[in-house]
C-alpha cells in the first residue's frame, strides 16, 4: 500500500489548520496590525467625515450670511437712493414753494394795488360833489345879506340848499367856486365869497349910465372841511339883474 497521498493529505490539513489557528488566536503579528491599522483609519475616516461635514455647514452658514449681507447692501443702496431722490425732490418742492411764494407776493401786491384803486375810484365817485344855481328873476332895490340862488341846475352830492343860499361841505377836499353878478341897469354892486363867516375874496360889478348892466366875477379855491359852508353876501350897492336862463350865479365843485 502507497502512503504517499495520505501522508500529502494529512500534511496540507495541518497546514491549514495552523493558518487558522493564527488567524484566530492572533499569533501572526503581521495580520494583527494591519486589522489595528484598517481600525485606526476608520476612526480617522469618521473623524474627517464630520471635520468636513462641519466645514460643509460653516460654509454653507457663511454664504447664506454672505447672501443676506449682500441682500442688505442692496436694500441699503436702495433705501440710499430713495433717500437721495427724496432730497432732490424736497430741494425741488422747496423751490417750487419758493416760488409760489414769490409769486403769491407779487399777486398780493397786484391785488393791493387794483384794491386801491378801485377804493379810490369808489371814493372819487361817492365824492362826487358839485352844484350851479342862478336868480331866474331881477331887482332894483334888494339889499339883504346872503343872495339866495334859488333856481338850482345841478346839486350833485346835495351840498347846496336853495333854501338858504349856502352850500355846506359833504366832505373834506380841494373846492372852487365861481360867482358872477350881473348889475341891475347903471347900478353898482359888490358881493363876497363867505367862507364860515370869513369874507374870502369880491367880485365888483360896476356900471353907469354909459354902461349899464355889467358882471362882476371872481374865483376861490379853498380847502374845506366836511360840514364847512360856503355863501355869497351882499358887500355893497343894490339889487341885481337876472333871468331865464340866469345871468347871475353860483357854482362850486370838489376837485378829484
Amino acid at each position: 500500500m502507497d502512503f504517499k497521498p495520505l501522508l500529502v493529505f494529512v500534511l496540507s490539513v495541518s497546514f491549514i489548520h495552523i493558518k487558522g489557528l493564527s488567524i484566530v488566536t492572533g499569533n501572526d503579528n503581521y495580520t494583527l496590525t494591519s486589522m489595528k491599522e484598517i481600525r485606526v483609519d476608520a476612526k480617522s475616516t469618521d473623524v474627517f467625515r464630520q471635520l468636513l461635514n462641519q466645514e460643509t455647514l460653516i460654509r454653507m452658514s457663511l454664504v447664506r450670511s454672505v447672501d443676506t449681507l449682500i441682500k442688505d447692501v442692496i436694500d441699503m443702496k436702495q433705501i440710499i437712493s430713495s433717500l437721495q431722490e427724496s432730497q432732490r425732490d424736497n430741494s425741488f418742492l422747496q423751490t417750487e414753494v419758493a416760488s409760489l411764494k414769490n409769486e403769491n407776493e407779487k399777486l398780493k401786491e397786484d391785488i393791493e394795488r387794483n384794491l386801491t384803486d378801485t377804493r379810490i375810484t369808489m371814493e372819487g365817485l361817492t365824492k362826487q360833489v358839485g352844484f350851479t344855481a342862478g336868480i331866474p328873476s331881477q331887482s332894483s332895490f334888494w339889499t339883504g345879506d346872503v343872495l339866495i340862488f334859488s333856481n338850482v341846475i345841478t346839486n350833485i352830492g346835495g351840498g347846496y340848499n336853495s333854501n338858504t343860499g349856502i352850500f355846506t361841505a359833504p366832505v373834506a377836499g380841494m373846492y372852487q367856486f365861481f360867482v358872477n353878478i350881473c348889475s341891475y341897469a347903471s347900478k353898482t354892486t359888490s358881493y363876497y365869497i363867505v367862507l364860515n363867516g370869513i369874507s374870502k375874496v369880491t367880485a365888483l360889478s360896476q356900471s353907469s349910465n354909459h354902461a349899464p348892466y355889467q358882471t362882476g366875477t371872481n374865483m376861490l379855491l379853498v380847502r374845506l372841511e366836511q360840514g364847512d359852508k360856503v355863501w355869497i353876501k351882499r358887500r355893497s350897492g343894490s339889487g341885481y339883474y337876472s333871468s331865464s336862463p340866469p345871468f347871475t350865479t353860483f357854482s362850486g365843485f370838489l376837485i378829484p
